[in-house]
Parts: C-alpha cells; structure tokens; sequence
C-alpha cells in the first residue's frame, strides 16, 4: 500500500510547462484569465495551467476566495485579523486590520506560542502553514486563544481529500516540502483534542478555473453558535457543509 508521501506526491504530480500562458475562465480573486504552470512546473489533470498570471493564485487560494466572497459583510466587513503568510485568497480590502505574519521574515510569530493577548481577533487565517509545525493541536489552541469569543480560525492543508488517513512522519521532510505529516480527511479528529470545547466545520469548495479540483475549507470558533451562523452562511453560498467537531 502507497505510504502518505507517494500519495500527497500524486496530488503534487508535475508536468511540462506550456510555453504560452492558457486563456481560461476567470480568475475570481483578480479577474485575470491567463494561467501558467506553478512554479514547480506542475500542470492539473489533463495538462491545464493552474497559476493565474496576474495574481499568481493556485486552485487552493480560489477555493478559499470563493467561501469568503459568499459571505456577507457582516462576517467581514472592518474585522481584525492575523494571517499567517501571504496568501492571495484572502480578502484583504473587506477586512479591517490585518496583523500578517511571514515565518522566517516581516512580524514572523511562533504560532505555538503567540505573542498576543487572548481575544484579540476575530478572524486567524492559516492557509498551507499548520503542516509546517510540529505541534499542530499546540498551534491550533493558540489561533483559538487569540480569536474573539464570537471570531474564526480558518485553516487549510495541502489535499486532505487524496488520502483518508493522516501520516506522522515527527520530523520536517525535506521530500515533502518540509511538512511534518501528510494530512487525510481525517483532520478534524487529529485535532479534536486540541478544540477544547470549541466548535468546527469543513465546508467543500471546487476551483472554478479547474473545476475537478475540490478541498476541505476547516473554519473554527469559541463559540457553538458563531460557527453555525457561519455554517449557514456558507450553505447559502452554496456550499457543502459537515461538522468537523462534536
């Protein structure tokens, strides 16, 4: 049976570069419509480009768009927020005060032990980042003592959906882009035990330039009925929705 990493490899799987940008549909974060290989020269199923030329969003960073674009301001409009790294699905302009922290560089934080008093934010977004630390749950419970009473984690990892199970390698693979573990659909019970009594769901999105692509999208909150408002919030947008905690 493949092991974790031959199988995340699959999702990661390369192919030649076309030498032209592909004109697709388009790009919901920055309205381009030329698409390029990644940098890695990864091509998706049946050899599309999947990195928009302008803004250089992936499918992950459109999937993630497209939740908060179905939200209404009420969500979004003015709400603090730390983010961690930089990541072109966010929506900057609709939110307030945005606290960005870039490992290694400008504001880097340890996401396991935050610098930052508890209920300061109502959004911490953490798109592609808890794979690269060896305590998630740690990181998880921190995002969550930082987040108002009524405010939101939202987190990401690359392609849950390719295994079921999720591997623990305990080190950083340098094979793996560094990740410490290959994350399966099995997410939300790795971290079950880091909630503490707060509430999640994972809602589904597809790429709407790939649209064979889809993802798991783990929103968190302190609060049972925040993050079900935010549930049918996301429902409305026409989103699958389940529990990701009990």
């Amino acid at each position: 049976m493949a092991d974790a990493r031959s199988m995340g490899a699959r999702a990661f799987e390369t192919s030649r570069a076309p030498d032209k940008p592909h004109v697709s549909p388009m790009c919901p974060i920055c309205g381009g419509r030329r698409f390029i290989a990644s940098d890695a020269g990864r091509l998706a199923k049946g050899g599309v480009p999947p990195k928009c030329e302008a803004c250089s969003g992936l499918e992950r960073h459109r999937i993630v768009r497209a939740m908060f674009d179905c939200l209404p301001d009420g969500f979004l409009r003015g709400k603090s927020a730390l983010q961690f790294s930089r990541d072109p699905g966010v929506p900057m302009e609709r939110l307030g005060d945005v606290d960005v922290s870039v490992y290694g560089g400008d504001n880097s934080l340890d996401i396991c032990r935050l610098d930052r008093p508890a209920d300061s934010y109502d959004w911490v977004i953490a798109n592609h980042v808890i794979e690269h630390v060896g305590d998630d749950s740690a990181a998880l419970r921190e995002m969550l003592r930082v987040a108002k009473p009524t405010g939101f984690v939202q987190v990401t990892v690359p392609s849950p959906s390719s295994q079921l199970w999720t591997e623990d390698w305990g080190r950083a693979d340098p094979a793996a882009y560094g990740h410490y573990r290959g994350y399966g659909s099995d997410l939300p019970f790795v971290l079950a035990n880091a909630l503490e009594g707060a509430h999640g769901l994972q809602a589904i999105g597809w790429d709407t330039v790939i649209p064979t692509r889809w993802e798991p999208v783990y929103f968190f909150s302190p609060t049972r009925d925040a993050i079900t408002a935010l549930g049918m919030a996301l429902k409305a947008g026409g989103f699958p929705v389940l529990a990701a905690s009990r």
